[in-house]
């Protein structure tokens, strides 16, 4: 009677065809989990960089305006714009956010100001979607002095619009989701466009 016993790395070759066989499917293995791996940490490095809550002071002084454009862009925030009498700036703004803004000012005489929000990403917070423990703010002041075209695109949450100081030459408001509370000035005239 003729008894054999396999080895272990024989019944290895069996299942898996031959030594080397093996050997590049555990590399393929370790080369697939380490992409998975990089692409894993950079998703949770984007998650996390948008979680940051940033606070910004934001200044256009008046110089020599005569009149300026002004757009107003937050993503997800409760805004308030008001006047911002006895001060040399134009506009000034405290700003709260996530994610990244874009904070442009050209011209001299006749300005153009933007403040916007740049991603989607700027308020939902993916390890907490329930709510941040800090809200988003956008406290903006703005000169009486010089007239303004304004523009306001408010996002989601709350916008109070204090312009009763304001010279205001046009108002343009894009509503999303939430309430928006405007003043006006005395002698606004005003047509409402849906």
């Amino acid at each position: 009677m003729d008894i054999s016993v396999k080895p272990k790395h024989d019944r290895l070759v069996n299942r898996l065809g031959h030594p080397r066989r093996a050997l590049w499917m555990g590399i393929g293995a370790l080369v697939v989990a380490l992409v998975f791996g990089c692409f894993s940490l950079s998703l949770l490095s984007l998650f996390t960089r948008s979680r940051t809550l940033v606070s910004n002071h934001y200044v256009e002084p008046t110089g020599s305006a005569i009149t300026a454009h002004i757009t107003i862009s937050p993503g997800i925030s409760k805004m308030t714009v008001s006047a911002q009498p006895d001060s040399t700036n134009l506009f000034d703004a405290d700003v709260t956010y996530r994610g990244t803004l874009t904070f442009n000012h050209t011209g001299d005489t006749s300005k153009t100001i933007t403040l916007k929000q740049d991603n989607d990403n700027n308020g939902f917070d993916f390890f907490n979607p329930f709510g941040a423990n800090q809200p988003l703010i956008w406290n903006i002041r703005l000169s009486p002095s010089v007239p303004l075209d304004l523009s306001v695109n408010s996002g989601v949450g709350n916008t109070f619009l204090d312009l009763g100081q304001l010279k205001l030459t046009n108002l343009n408001i894009l509503s999303g989701v939430g309430s928006v509370t405007v003043t006006l000035p005395v002698r606004a005239c005003f047509e409402r466009v849906y």
